[in-house]
């Protein structure tokens, strides 16, 4: 029995816009029972690989600056990679919003680790 097989199997796949571009930082959860049980970033060309993951069903969502992927039912088998595709829709850009400096939080003022409301995070 090879290492691969004694390990567990996994989900490898790529995410990338509606114009096939890679998408590079997307997020991915592998969810199984309601709990999440791994997650990835995507590479540079959209690319990402999670596992060793046991044999078993497993809901896969992409997510990148507020899109979304449908989530996406994938069965793992042991020492088998199972691949996927997501496609994100980015026709609607998350809002972005600006605030006037007089409109800052006047007991504190924004700095880079402030939210707009003047919070840290």
């Amino acid at each position: 029995m090879g290492l691969q097989a004694q390990m567990g199997g996994k989900i490898k796949g790529t995410v990338t816009n509606q114009d096939k571009v890679p998408i590079e930082f997307a997020t991915l959860h592998v969810q199984q029972s309601g709990v999440i049980k791994a997650g990835a970033y995507t590479d540079e060309d959209g690319v990402f690989t999670i596992g060793p993951l046991p044999a078993g069903d497993y809901l896969v969502v992409a997510k990148f600056a507020g899109d979304v992927s449908p989530a996406k039912t994938l069965t793992v088998e042991q020492g088998e990679a199972t691949s996927v595709e997501f496609v994100l829709d980015q026709s609607n850009p998350m809002p972005v919003r600006l605030i006037k400096e007089e409109q800052a939080p006047k007991n504190r003022p924004l700095s880079k680790k402030s939210d707009s409301t003047g919070k840290d995070f």
